[in-house]
């Protein structure tokens, strides 16, 4: 027979329980991770993550470079669409992603050709027009 519901009856097992739902809830509830690995391998980790940037200028602010992060409007736009990495140039400091852009249903939209920056030892990016006419 199990310990705690000899010790605590019913009632512990349902403590128990409870404390097990709230450690998993707060596990899921953490901010997204770019991943690390090769430098492209973080590019697509930036490129992955820029429907986060519809949560605001605070949370697009983990994505884009000093001085680039988008005004609120903009980053509700990103909320809009699915990206997916094509190829990347990527020098020491500085490079590019092209990135197909696609709408929720995971019909293309079209491309944009993302900036990307290695400052103060991440990669960031610096500019992500989204395709116009949509």
């Amino acid at each position: 027979m199990c310990r705690y519901f000899t010790i605590w009856g019913h009632h512990g097992l349902v403590a128990l329980f409870s404390m097990l739902v709230v450690l998993l809830c707060l596990a899921g509830c953490s901010d997204p991770e770019i991943p690390s690995g090769t430098d492209e391998d973080v590019i697509m980790g930036l490129v992955d993550s820029l429907n986060n940037a519809a949560q605001g200028p605070d949370a697009a602010a983990t994505l884009f470079a000093e001085g680039a992060v988008p005004d609120e409007a903009e980053c509700k736009r990103y909320g809009e669409f699915g990206y997916v990495l094509k190829s990347s140039d990527l020098s020491s400091d500085s490079g590019t992603a092209v990135v197909l852009v696609e709408d929720m249903d995971g019909n293309p939209v079209g491309e944009m050709t993302c900036e990307v920056v290695y400052e103060n030892e991440e990669w960031r990016i610096k500019s992500a027009p989204l395709p116009t006419g949509e």
